[in-house]
């Protein structure tokens, strides 16, 4: 056992030192610019290091140390057409935060390309070196993007542009494209359009006064309370919006809000209400919910507080565990074959059971490589045929092309929990103290789907590397004190028939086994409900 607790905290040492040394490492320095007016630059620097800002920044008016290059149309295509330097001055405006106002002497002209070239204001002519160059067009031409919220709700969606865009008027409105116009080549409609307009949709602009890097050229969308994209990967179109330049620009980007989540490892909102019995227990109503509400950005980190239950009115049928978690959410991406990156999630952790006797106070780590093709569900693959065939002249749009019929994943998790009982109790006439807690919590999280069947299965392989003190009681009633230490798995698999096209709503088919904190209680039961998950 004392080998075994040594190896543990070796391990988990070493996690710590890869861990910290991703979380900390310097990132790649970056600006960006969008056009405010005609004559004005907002320029904004994304991840800033400070010596760096310093030696961007422009004291003395005007500023010497950016210029702008017009491209030539076709850039991207001949390397023998070479940017045209503009005879431009630049005098700085009001900054905030890490963004600051250009203000040019001659106007930008609407659909070119340009160059910001950022030089050292602190080196010499000769051996000035360039800081940061930042990309940005003035062409009519904008995208509508995802958010967080966009694949949870399916209710919101964004448009983004380098080019300040005007308020959207009242004729401006969202459309989901589900069939695209086909003609031949004398331009005869062959198979007519079919599309959704979102009505009751509200377009949200900020001024284009704002000093926000984030919000310039960029639109907000909202659908309507009981309106929602329905479609794992539409084609949204959004008319009757223009740009700084008068220019009306038809947005039509095809999006993928991303498949609905396989399990419960995986959702961000998870509610499963069952009807079970189990070994020496009598059948009980059960509930298994997950809460774990995207918030926002703090520095690098995604704040995502979670909330875990899985309690039962038959306790016995239950792993009678509640928890409350404040998490902090990083995920690098190094490459883009075999190992593609990483995802680590930390933060503190309050448990207990349903009545709150046994209750503790958690440290938690999780590490989960993103490796490629171990997760492919039935989404991916029919994108992935989709582009094959695409590429083949099979078909002329990837709205035409045939789902996958099935998917299969497997997701790794090497965690730890580490904290310590929040008290000393008597429970009866047993006297509990209060303990450290240290545990290892590896786990694996696999499905396979076929068309609306699935069966998901989630692992957690616990060993507790310190012994945990809990009340136990014996057939005759008496109470004790019993330890609980080494391997205490606890495992879940559940078979599901979707109710709907996207499988957010199936009827489920569950059997657990294993002990889970903070009791450890063993259970071995199945179960039938209904399970709703996004």
């Amino acid at each position: 056992m004392r080998n075994c607790y040594r190896w543990n905290v070796l391990i988990i040492i070493i996690l710590s030192l890869a861990a910290a040394q991703t979380l900390f490492a310097a990132n790649d320095l970056m600006a960006r610019a969008r056009v405010l007016k005609e004559n004005i630059l907002l320029v904004g620097y994304e991840q800033p290091h400070l010596e760096w800002a310093a030696s961007a920044e422009c004291q003395g008016d005007p500023c010497s140390n950016y210029e702008l290059w017009e491209l030539s149309p076709g850039w991207n295509r001949d390397p023998r057409k070479r940017p045209t330097k503009v005879a431009a001055t630049f005098r700085s405006g009001k900054r905030e935060d890490d963004n600051r106002i250009l203000r040019l002497n001659v106007d930008v002209l609407a659909g070119n390309d340009y160059l910001l070239v950022v030089k050292d204001r602190n080196a010499s002519l000769q051996d000035a070196q360039d800081l940061a160059i930042a990309f940005f067009t003035t062409k009519g031409r904008a995208r509508v993007v995802k958010t967080e919220a966009s694949s949870v709700q399916r209710r919101r969606l964004t448009v983004r542009s380098d080019v300040a865009l005007q308020k959207p008027s009242d004729d401006a409105r969202l459309e989901e494209i589900r069939q695209r116009e086909i003609k031949d080549k004398q331009g005869n409609v062959l198979v007519p359009e079919k599309k959704r307009v979102h009505h009751g949709a509200e377009f949200l602009a900020p001024g284009i006064d704002s000093e926000d890097f984030r919000s310039i050229g960029q639109i907000d969308i909202r659908l309507h309370p009981q309106d929602r994209i329905w479609s794992s990967r539409p084609t949204m179109r959004v008319e009757g919006i223009r740009n700084i330049f008068g220019e009306t620009i038809s947005v039509v980007s095809p999006i993928s809000l991303g498949a609905p989540p396989k399990g419960k490892d995986d959702a961000s909102y998870y509610f499963r209400f069952n009807y079970g019995s189990g070994r020496g227990s009598k059948p009980s109503l059960g509930a298994d919910i997950k809460l774990k509400p995207t918030v926002g950005w703090v520095g690098p980190f995604l704040f995502r507080p979670e909330v875990l239950a899985d309690v039962a009115k038959n306790q016995p049928s239950s792993a009678n565990s509640i928890k409350f978690a404040a998490l902090f959410d990083y995920t690098k991406l190094v490459g883009e074959k075999g190992y593609l990156g990483h995802r680590l999630e930390s933060g503190g952790a309050f448990e207990t059971d349903q009545d709150f006797d046994n209750s503790n106070l958690l440290f938690e780590f999780d590490y989960k490589p993103l490796i490629q093709g171990i997760y492919r569900t039935r989404e991916l693959r029919t994108q992935q045929k989709a582009s094959s065939l695409l590429n083949a002249g099979l078909i002329d749009s990837l709205d035409n092309a045939p789902e996958a019929a099935w998917g299969a994943g497997l997701e790794i998790f090497i965690g730890l929990e580490a904290g310590s009982s929040l008290r000393d109790r008597t429970v009866s006439t047993v006297e509990i103290p209060s303990y450290s807690i240290f545990r290892l919590r590896p786990r694996l999280h696999g499905f396979f789907e076929y068309k609306r069947l699935g069966v998901d299965v989630s692992s957690t392989l616990r060993f507790l590397a310190s012994d945990e003190f809990l009340p136990g009681r014996l057939e005759d009633g008496r109470r004790f004190l019993k330890i609980v230490d080494g391997f205490k798995p606890f495992s879940v698999a559940t078979f599901t028939i979707g109710l709907d096209s996207t499988k957010n709503i199936s009827l489920a088919f569950a059997y657990k086994n294993g002990g889970a904190p903070p009791i450890f209680r063993t259970v071995n039961t199945g179960s039938v409900g209904i399970v709703i998950k996004y």
